[in-house]
């Protein structure tokens, strides 16, 4: 294993895939997979490219994302899940395709959702430092001109009672236009970008702080009242232009 700076370059042979503890998961937006490097447990997240990209520019394209986020590892004081390393070339499934992958650590205790949903009483001091740290992570990675794009629940990650925003960066992922974009969880969308997203637009917007901002607002609320503003999940077009015609 190479040291580059913040971010180590991994060599595929380092990762253990143990059958007894490793845990494959699949997100809207991503392929997890626990395993161990260097004797420690760590999650590889693959790097799928989009269908309109070209596969040649893939490697290079998030070879620059990795550079970008480099400096960003060296904030001490920031409530970041921690990448740990790039992989260039893993092998990812039974027919022999081979894609990038981050590693970056594991969090046994859960995510916002879980911690919330296990805990029926939480104390508001605590509630407030809870939300004071995801605002502190936040405030990094618009510091560093990184916008986050899907901040939801399930991607603040827990180590007991602090919380840690995962899932960030790697922008080429998920489309800077938001238009092309790969959305997780509507709920916790702007209103542009619920517009965008079921309506359409010629003209898309590049994603900004602002809509981190109002998706913060989102888990602010749930923080507050313990359950989700809304009763369902947004599904369709009818859903977000009500939303948009209250909100705009």
């Amino acid at each position: 294993m190479t040291v580059l700076n913040t971010i180590k370059i991994c060599d595929p042979s380092d990762i253990v895939r143990d059958k007894d503890t490793r845990k494959k998961s699949f997100t809207s937006t991503s392929v997890l997979d626990l395993v161990k490097l260097d004797d420690k447990e760590v999650i590889i997240k693959y790097l799928l490219p989009r269908k309109s990209m070209v596969k040649e520019d893939w490697p290079s394209l998030l070879s620059n994302e990795v550079e970008k986020l480099k400096e960003l590892q060296l904030e001490e004081d920031s409530s970041l899940v921690r990448i740990r390393g790039y992989i260039k070339n893993i092998h990812f499934d039974r027919r022999n395709n081979n894609f990038p992958g981050l590693v970056v650590d594991y969090f046994s205790d859960g995510n916002l959702q879980t911690y919330i949903e296990s805990h029926s009483n939480i104390p508001w001091e605590k509630r407030y430092k809870i939300a004071l740290n995801i605002t502190k992570g936040l405030r990094t990675l618009h510091k560093y001109g990184v916008y986050h794009n899907d901040l939801k629940i399930s991607n603040i990650l827990m180590k007991g009672d602090l919380p840690y925003i995962s899932d960030y960066g790697f922008t080429v992922v998920n489309d800077p236009c938001r238009s092309n974009g790969i959305y997780s969880a509507p709920l916790f969308l702007s209103p542009v970008q619920l517009e965008e997203l079921f309506l359409g637009s010629k003209n898309p917007t590049p994603y900004n702080e602002k809509d981190d901002i109002y998706s913060l607002s989102f888990i602010f609320y749930y923080l507050a009242y313990l359950k989700k503003p809304w009763v369902s999940e947004i599904k369709d077009t009818s859903d977000a232009s009500l939303i948009c015609s209250i909100l705009f």
